[in-house]
């Protein structure tokens, strides 16, 4: 009667580990499957996101670049309007010139005039009108006297008149100078212009599939959370379901981790210290749209930004990336803390401000707004303490 019973018990243990056998196997293919669907997904979206970083770079040097090019433009249209005015009163300068030389000419002929007697009189007639020898000497010494000293006057004016006249001729050469690298300059700002839009319509592609990556490996981690619970549900219904169990902890395990996209930066940032009055003043501006050259809360460019945050706290910074790359004290990556500047490019094209964590708030590119990203898929290049 045992033998019996412990066959009976041998054959339905045999059929129960049949059972669980033939549905666990489907269900082990099934995680397998999308495991391999999620990590492809996680490779496609880190692409999207590299591609999305380069793009994004380039776009925020062409911006740097334009920013320079507007300032250049300011600079010699300030520079062409001074020129201008000097070619006028050049032009002044002359005119006065040339009357002073008539003027000049009038007098010599009143001085010669006034020496001996009333009315309208040549050199001739003076001579001629010597009454002796010595008379007629001293005569000729007046009016060479008068002669050397109104040739020495005319001489003058005219040096003086040839001289404004040659800065007239370099003003104009000048003008005519920088009103062509203005003209180049709004050449290459338009040619900007053009590839920067080719590239924003490829940022708006990008987002797009990072969006839709995202989605899928958030769809991915939830289905295999969903089999892994399934597994879990029959190992416990197992004669063996301890082993079985464990192998499903293992495969929750990895299929959590492939719930990561990549690791984010986690450097020894000092997160606690810093200035977090400033990364809160900042967080203000969240949403605030990317304007190229703004610096108010109307929009902001990323130095437009960064140095108006700094203002509100009484510290200055110089209004472009560059220039604010060499202001206050450098810090290694791993010193980083809340309100530091963060600066990217060789050179710097970028700033931003560190808020903690491996994350920095900045305005980024044009069709964008304030908002926080994370160093990892940046150009990182220094850090600056300014505070």
């Amino acid at each position: 009667m045992n033998f019996k019973k412990k066959t009976i018990l041998t054959v339905a243990i045999a059929m129960l580990l049949a059972n669980f056998t033939a549905y666990a196997s489907p269900l082990s293919d099934r995680l397998s499957n999308q495991k391999q669907q999620l990590k492809q997904t996680q490779d496609t979206y880190n692409e999207v996101m590299k591609q999305l970083n380069q793009t994004e770079s380039s776009i925020q040097k062409m911006d740097n670049q334009m920013q320079d090019l507007m300032f250049q433009i300011e600079d010699s249209k300030k520079t062409i309007n001074k020129t201008q005015a000097d070619i006028k009163n050049t032009e002044l300068d002359i005119k006065k010139s040339e009357e002073e030389l008539h003027k000049e000419q009038e007098l010599f002929n009143k001085r010669v005039r006034v020496m001996y007697m009333n009315g309208n009189v040549s050199y001739l007639n003076l001579l001629l009108g010597s009454k002796s020898m010595s008379d007629f000497i001293v005569r000729i010494d007046g009016i060479s006297k008068v002669l050397e000293f109104d040739k020495k006057t005319m001489k003058q004016i005219k040096e003086k008149q040839a001289e404004v006249v040659n800065k007239k001729t370099v003003l104009v050469n000048e003008n005519k100078r920088l009103e062509s690298l203005q003209q180049a300059n709004k050449g290459k700002l338009s040619e900007l212009e053009t590839k920067k839009a080719s590239r924003e319509n490829l940022i708006k592609q990008l987002q797009a599939d990072k969006n839709k990556y995202s989605t899928q490996i958030a769809a991915y981690n939830s289905q295999i959370a969903s089999t892994v619970s399934q597994m879990n549900r029959v190992a416990s219904r197992g004669s063996i379901g301890g082993s079985s169990t464990s192998r499903g902890g293992n495969s929750t395990s990895k299929g959590g981790s492939g719930t990561s996209s990549g690791p984010s930066y986690s450097g020894d940032d000092s997160s606690s210290f810093g200035d977090s009055s400033i990364v809160e003043y900042a967080e203000n501006f969240l949403g605030v749209p990317y304007v190229l050259g703004g610096n108010t809360p109307s929009g902001f460019d990323c130095s437009g930004f960064t140095k108006y945050v700094f203002a509100h706290f009484g510290i200055n910074l110089e209004r472009r990336a560059s220039e604010q790359a060499c202001q206050g004290t450098p810090v290694s990556r791993g010193d980083l803390q809340p309100g530091d500047l963060v600066f990217f490019g060789d050179p710097v094209y970028h700033v931003g401000i560190y808020i903690g964590g491996g994350s920095f708030i900045h305005a980024p590119v044009p069709g964008d707004v304030v908002k926080i990203s994370s160093l990892r898929w940046m150009d990182y290049s220094m850090a600056r303490r300014v505070r």
